[in-house]
Order: C-alpha cells, then sequence, then structure tokens
C-alpha cells in the first residue's frame, strides 16, 4: 500500500464529491489559460455583460472545438494515425521553440 502524506492524506480523507474535485482541478488548469483571463479582462470592462460574456465564451470553445473534431476526421481518411502523431509532435515542439525564441 501507498503511504500517504501531508496535503494527499488530507484530500484523500475528504468526504466530498470526486466530481467536485475533478472540477475544481480543471478550474486551477484553467487560470493560467489566455481565454480564461481574456473572458475575465472582458467581465470587469464590461460588468453589465458578464451572461453575454459566459455565452459568448462557451459558444466559442464548442465552435473552435468542433472546428478541429471535424478537420480531425477529414484528414484521418488520408493519413494515418501514427504519422498524425508524428506530425503534430513535430508542430508542437516547432511552436515551442517559436515562441521561445521570438517571444
Amino acid at each position: 500500500m501507498i503511504q500517504k502524506s501531508g496535503i494527499l492524506k488530507k484530500i484523500f480523507h475528504l468526504r466530498i464529491n470526486y466530481t467536485l474535485i475533478i472540477a475544481l482541478s480543471i478550474i486551477v488548469g484553467e487560470l493560467g489559460d489566455k481565454t480564461f483571463l481574456a473572458s475575465l479582462g472582458f467581465g470587469i470592462q464590461y460588468p453589465n455583460y458578464k451572461v453575454m460574456l459566459i455565452l459568448g465564451a462557451i459558444l466559442g470553445m464548442i465552435a473552435s472545438d468542433s472546428i478541429a473534431i471535424i478537420s480531425g476526421k477529414f484528414l484521418n481518411k488520408y493519413i494515418s494515425e501514427e504519422k498524425m502523431k508524428r506530425f503534430s509532435g513535430i508542430l508542437f515542439l516547432l511552436f515551442g521553440l517559436i515562441g521561445f525564441i521570438f517571444i
């Protein structure tokens, strides 16, 4: 059995729903996201339009994810999964290096 100490021991002994733990983890992970920061800035600048801001952020994510899913399904017909993994890995490294060098 794995020994748990400190904060992990406290977390494992909490009597809360795992869905809440997952939701909190996602919220913490999204704190540094540019979309979150932009939405936060717009919320401060336009406090009377908070509902529209939330709807706009949600619809924007749905639109961009839909484009990614449809593009992925289309490309899957012509490019194998192994080639796609290699290509996306190379692009990830390339954009990371460009960002590291120029930004």
